[in-house]
């Protein structure tokens, strides 16, 4: 897959919900794995595509975590949230059961996505909690970083969200990640006018 190609793949897949999924490696290898295929899909709007390609490779690998974590993505952006909350639930049962380190980043992906459920459900003590663990799974997912700190900002707890702002900016300087760098400095002068606030 070419740069560009590679690029696109990688947009697509941190516009939907605020749902970001991190890319393995291997997408800048000639051949795509199954859910970067499904985010191609996305990416020209052919969903009913993306689910039926997603579907046969879930039932042809059952125990494929990334590809649960993908199909809740997925779900997650067609607004079907019970489905993607069974399949981030899902996904983190099978990587319960796994000792394969490189298993984190998909763990930190289906808490992510989780966490962006619970919150567009209202429940923010699960979405806190959720972001929490997503960062102890993998301490370099800078979306669960910008996610917790927006949240924890949103109840006030200016101290928290700064310092979760703070990490997930250093994160995103290191990952190229301008999106999240340019929501980041808009939300710092409200959390320093929030820490004035209450000194």
């Amino acid at each position: 897959m070419n740069l560009k190609k590679a690029k696109i793949v990688a947009y697509c897949m941190t516009i939907f919900i605020g749902i970001s999924i991190i890319i393995p490696s291997k997408i800048f290898s000639s051949e795509l794995s199954p859910s970067q295929t499904m985010w191609e899909f996305m990416s020209l709007g052919q969903y009913k595509k993306a689910l039926t390609f997603i579907n046969k490779k879930i039932s042809a690998n059952p125990d494929s975590a990334e590809l649960y974590v993908a199909r809740g993505a997925l779900y997650a952006h067609l607004k079907k949230d019970i489905n993607s909350m069974r399949d981030q639930n899902k996904a983190l049962e099978i990587l319960e059961k796994s000792s394969n380190q490189s298993d984190s980043i998909y763990k930190s992906n289906a808490l992510h996505n989780r966490a962006a459920l619970f919150l567009r459900m209202g429940k923010k003590r699960e979405a806190e909690r959720d972001y929490k663990d997503s960062i102890g799974a993998y301490p370099k997912n800078s979306g669960s970083f910008l996610e917790l700190g927006k949240l924890l900002l949103n109840e006030k707890k200016y101290a928290e969200a700064k310092e979760n702002l703070i990490k997930a900016r250093e994160l995103s300087e290191k990952q190229s990640g301008e999106k999240h760098l340019k929501e980041i400095e808009s939300l710092m002068p409200i959390v320093e006018k929030g820490l004035s606030l209450k000194d």
